[in-house]
């Protein structure tokens, strides 16, 4: 399971009804006020948060089982401009596509959004703090693929946060 949480400090950012009504959920998944949830097959967003920090690709990250959100990260930079593996800051559009009442086909599947731009070290600091997050709460043949699959990010760790 993948959560986002839109926040102004420890306040969520849009007004309660955005997030729908509460739905029952297992004990061990219990849902926080402020927060979008999905799932994510195989730990996408940290590979696409890794390409996008190594390649400066454009990514766009989009739950296909139940599509709540979508959260597109790329280089700041003119428009239509070569993506760049160095550039120090990244726009990040997080767009609410599915839950509370103001949700509807009128709607056009899609609601409240959030634009910003962030610098390198804070995306790389999101970054790892979701992948120590998966490390954490994964199964032991999970953990072992991930740090299989993250072993270069991990042995840069120090070297990135530092720069």
């Amino acid at each position: 399971m993948l959560s986002i949480g839109l926040f102004i400090g420890d306040t969520p950012l849009f007004a309660p009804a955005v997030y729908g009504p509460e739905k029952k959920r297992s004990a061990s998944a219990s849902k926080k006020p402020g927060y979008f949830y999905g799932e994510d097959n195989g730990c996408a967003l940290l590979h696409d948060l890794w390409r996008v920090l190594r390649t400066g690709e454009l990514i766009d990250v989009e739950d296909y089982i139940e599509n709540f959100f979508r959260l597109i990260v790329s280089p700041s930079g003119p428009l239509f401009a070569p993506a760049c593996a160095e550039s120090e800051w990244f726009d990040v559009l997080a767009i609410i596509q599915h839950g509370g009442s103001w949700h509807s086909d009128a709607m056009g599947g899609s609601g409240p959004a959030i634009c910003l731009s962030v610098n390198r070290k804070d995306l790389l600091r999101f970054f790892y703090d979701l992948l120590d997050e998966a490390l954490t709460e994964s199964d032991d043949l999970s953990r072992k693929t991930l740090l299989e699959s993250f072993d270069e990010a991990l042995r840069q760790r120090q070297q990135l946060m530092q720069a």
